[in-house]
Order: C-alpha cells, then structure tokens, then sequence
C-alpha cells in the first residue's frame, strides 16, 4: 500500500463540475463493479490523479467480498476509481486514507447528485409528458366531440325540455333502475369554454417548463401543482364526453322511456331508438363517429409528476351486439391471467372474468343474450 496521500486532482466537489447534459444519462450506483469494463487490479502508477467514478455499498448484503487494489483488504463499500480509462476498486478506508476522500463525505456529494440528476430527469420527463398531453389536446380541439356534446346538451334544452329538466334533477342518480349521465344536463355548462380554458392553462405550464433544467427544477413542485390542476380540469372534461356515451344505451334510453310513460302530468310518448331519442315530433342522436378520446396522455402526465411509469393503457368500451341491439362493455386486466368484462343490460350490471379479454367479452354476451331470451 502506498505510504503517502495522494494529491487528488479532483475535490469533494466532483460532481459538481459535471454538466446537465452529461449528468442526466449517467448511473451513478453499481451492484457489482467487478462487471466493470476496464477494471484492472494493480495499482496504476499516475493512481494520484484518479477520480470517483462510482459508488458502491452493499454492507448488510449476502455478497462475495471485493478486493482492494490496495493492499488486496476485502471490503463491502468502497469506490471505482478512474484514470485515463483504467478503473479499480478501493475500499472505503483506503478510499479516506490515501486520496482525502472521506466516505461518509464523499456520500453526502453523491447524494446530491443523485438527487440533481433525478431532478433533471422528472423535468425532462414532465416536458415530454406536457408536450404530448398539448398534443392531445390539439387533436380534441380539431376533431367534433366538444362541438358533439354542446349539440346534444343543447338540442336536449331546446327542444326535450322535460327530458333535460329530469336528467338535471336526477344528477347522475337512477331513474327506473337506471344510473343517469350527470354532466350532459347540468346548467350552466359551456364545454368549448372549459377547453379553451384548459388549453391557456396548458400554454402557460409549457413556458414555466422551458429554459434551465436546475431552474425549472427549483420550481418544480409548483410546477406539479399546476400540471394537477390540467389534470383535474382533462378528467372533468373527459368525464362530461363520456355522459354523452351513457346518455345513449339502449338502458337509459329505455329507462327515460319508461319515466315518461309514468310522469304526472303526462308527458309525449318518447321512443328509444338505436342511438337515438324521439317523440312523435323531434328527436336526438348520437352524433356521427363520437369517439370520447383516450385518457393515455393524461395518465402519462399524472405519472410523469409523481416520478411513475403510467400504467398500461385503460381499454376503451367495446361494443357488443347482443340480440341486435349494441351494448357497451368496459374490460380490465385483473391479473396476468385474468381479464374481467363489466356492462349493463336491462337494467342489470354483470360481470364477466376469463384469461383473456375476448373470452371475457364473449361470456358477457352469453349472459346477457340469455338474460334477454328469459
């Protein structure tokens, strides 16, 4: 073992010195630096200017003890060091003997960035997530379903008063049985607005997301905090589109129905069609190829915020025929091995559970077909 301390060139403060760019990308722990390219295991003569490339510490683990260049001590915790490309394995009491770097110390710097570099990877994260919920939302806004639900809503008040008034006073509770929508009646309600509003929003979190990484970073948690307020602000949204998909079933369709026949005073016969509401003089349909738009963006950008990898993507409904009518049935994958099918029919809801999703589906329909043959 060298008698002497070493003059290191580099400080405490390494990685301090090291750039954004280059930081963001390294790993900076290692599990078995035996599996280190370019390890050698004699002490290089220039080993005074050497630096800490990594750390390791796997004290309290059932692992094979590593060898110290110096002196060959076996030891749990300890450095890789580098110079000029040829990296070896100092223990922790070397490590503070021989080149003044003090463990505990030299911890405490790597701690820091560890957490400056996870810092910079949550913003890049977020700003890739912003990037594609801002995307979204353009593709909302040129498409035809805000403009579907106003049509709707608006056709509802205009012209089915006494539908619009009931659905408004039922709030998303039952009628004959059946759950009502709750968004699709309430007054007031402006959608178009909502978005607009969303989108302004959306903007002014993109500009607080450009410029510095570490100063973007600094404001990170307000920055989380606005990026939750467009998510709250996505979910009402989505939610309001998707009453328009519930108003539609054929069991609230059947079930206002039936409201009307029982209403005092009497109200005008109103007759539930395929995708479509009527009485003898006006009616209301399901716009042409009403889509309520995926919720994967927003999921990306919830996990995005709490440092997640989002969860694999919701299936959307599936459409099932059953006796000629269409149903909409909602799927998720209960286990690795499990799927689960969940829809209304009639009145009912039932669900479903198979190994994958189609078999869960097909039962749903078995159950329902014979529930509408009984």
């Amino acid at each position: 073992m060298p008698e002497t301390k070493a003059e290191t060139v580099a400080t405490r403060g390494h990685w301090a010195s090291v750039s954004d760019d280059r930081l963001i990308d390294l790993d900076l722990e290692i599990d078995n630096p035996e599996t280190l390219e370019g390890l050698v295991t004699q002490v290089p003569a220039n080993y005074a200017d050497a630096h800490v490339e990594f750390k390791y510490d796997l004290r309290g683990m059932a692992v094979t003890e590593f060898t110290c260049v110096h002196g060959s001590h076996q030891h749990k915790a300890g450095f890789v060091m580098n110079v000029d490309g040829a990296r070896f394995m100092v223990g922790w009491i070397c490590a503070k003997t021989i080149y003044n770097e003090d463990f505990d110390q030299y911890t405490a710097d790597f701690d820091a960035a560890v957490g400056r570099r996870d810092a910079l990877r949550r913003v890049r994260e977020m700003r890739g997530a912003v990037t594609e919920f801002s995307g979204w939302l353009d593709r909302i806004s040129s498409s035809n379903v805000l403009q579907a639900f106003s049509t709707v809503s608006g056709r509802l008040r205009n012209y089915m008063p006494w539908v619009f008034e009931t659905l408004q006073s039922a709030n998303g509770r039952q009628i004959e049985g059946v759950v009502m929508p709750r968004h699709l009646c309430l007054t007031p309600t402006d959608v178009l607005a909502e978005f607009d509003r969303l989108m302004n929003a959306t903007a002014a979190v993109t500009i607080s997301l450009t410029g510095d990484a570490q100063m973007v970073a600094a404001s990170i948690g307000l920055i989380r905090t606005e990026i939750d307020g467009l998510i709250r602000r996505a979910e009402l949204i989505l939610a309001k589109l998707s009453d328009l998909v519930m108003f539609f079933q054929p069991t609230t369709l059947h079930a206002i129905c039936q409201h009307a026949e029982k209403a005092v005073p009497r109200r005008k016969r109103h007759f539930a069609g395929m995708m479509k509401l009527s009485t003898r003089d006006v009616f209301v349909e399901m716009p042409k190829d009403f889509v309520v738009p995926s919720s994967r963006p927003l999921e990306a950008l919830r996990a995005a915020i709490a440092g997640a990898t989002p969860a694999p993507a919701a299936p959307g409904p599936t459409i099932v025929d059953v006796l000629g009518k269409p149903y909409a049935v909602s799927t998720r994958q209960k286990s690795k091995s499990a799927w689960v099918a969940t829809g209304d029919y009639n009145g009912t809801r039932h669900s479903t559970e198979d190994r994958t999703e189609g078999a869960a589906v097909k039962q749903w329909q078995v159950w329902a077909e014979y529930r509408g043959r009984s």
